[in-house]
């Protein structure tokens, strides 16, 4: 589900800083470049990475222990060069260790020497791939929202009717944060409503795959006249609104039961978008 690799995390990260100087190769050189990677024999057997193209198993170091990844292949199908296999695997160290680290010491205790103790990675590997630990704590975000995202579009596909798309789309995000507690403090903390309030432009960039066929699912709908003609972001507002401020009690207060929410919720808020209102 997550398809975003140790590259897109540099390009994503660049692209935020506005003081980032940017050579690109001459155009003869990336020519070559390209026609030696096709050039080269593919090696190595079958499988599938976690970025979800294909690829081959590979084992890495860390910590103490061995991390079993998928070295995913480059676009034009052949196998990814071996320095970069080790970069998505040091990446992937990181991030794990990043959400463990959170999990059991809070925002206060994120930091970088917390994560490449827990990590087993260098302090400069960690400045290599993220730039900071502030890089690194957006990327682990990204990460997750992502997955969110997409699982949240997945319980899309399956409904037939508005209605009942409204009801899976609520209870799919309720049941990600119920069974990632850990993942919905970080989702909805205070550094990732800063995130959302500083780069909302490139996020909706960064996921627009994801949202797309959100927009896509309501359009489709409000043509058919089951859901009301109003304005995308309202009715995102309307259905994920109530939703995120559930989540937001159940993980701080207690006091929301997220199963008798997703009983409750689902119909409150399909009556609040549509076209006919009961």
């Amino acid at each position: 589900m997550w398809t975003t690799n140790a590259q897109d995390w540099k390009q994503f990260l660049e692209s935020r800083s506005t003081s980032s100087a940017r050579s690109d190769a001459p155009e003869e050189e990336r020519d070559r470049r390209r026609g030696e990677r096709r050039r080269r024999p593919p090696r190595g057997g079958g499988g599938e990475g976690a970025s979800g193209r294909p690829g081959r198993r590979s084992t890495f170091p860390g910590n103490g222990s061995e991390v079993h990844a998928i070295s995913p292949t480059c676009e034009d199908g052949l196998p990814m060069p071996p320095k970069q296999q080790r970069g998505e695997a040091t990446v992937e160290l990181l991030l794990d260790a990043a959400l463990r680290v959170y999990a059991e010491a809070g925002e206060q205790g994120l930091t970088v020497n917390a994560v490449t103790r827990a990590s087993g990675v260098s302090l400069g590997s960690l400045y290599h791939h993220f730039g900071s630990i502030d890089g690194l704590v957006d990327a682990l975000l990204l990460r997750w929202l992502d997955r969110l995202l997409g699982e949240m579009v997945a319980a899309l596909r399956h409904a037939r009717t508005a209605r009942t798309g409204v009801r899976a789309l609520v209870r799919a995000y309720l049941r990600f944060v119920r069974e990632h507690r850990e993942v919905g403090m970080l989702l909805h903390s205070s550094r990732a409503d800063q995130l959302v309030m500083t780069q909302a432009a490139r996020l909706r960039e960064t996921q627009e795959g994801r949202l797309t066929p959100f927009s896509e699912w309501v359009g489709r709908h409000v043509e058919r006249g089951e859901v009301a003609p109003l304005p995308l972001p309202l009715i995102e507002s309307l259905v994920l609104g109530p939703v995120v401020g559930a989540c937001r009690r159940w993980l701080t207060t207690g006091d929301i039961d997220l199963e008798e929410a997703a009983r409750i919720l689902p119909d409150r808020i399909w009556r609040s978008i549509s076209a006919e209102p009961e």
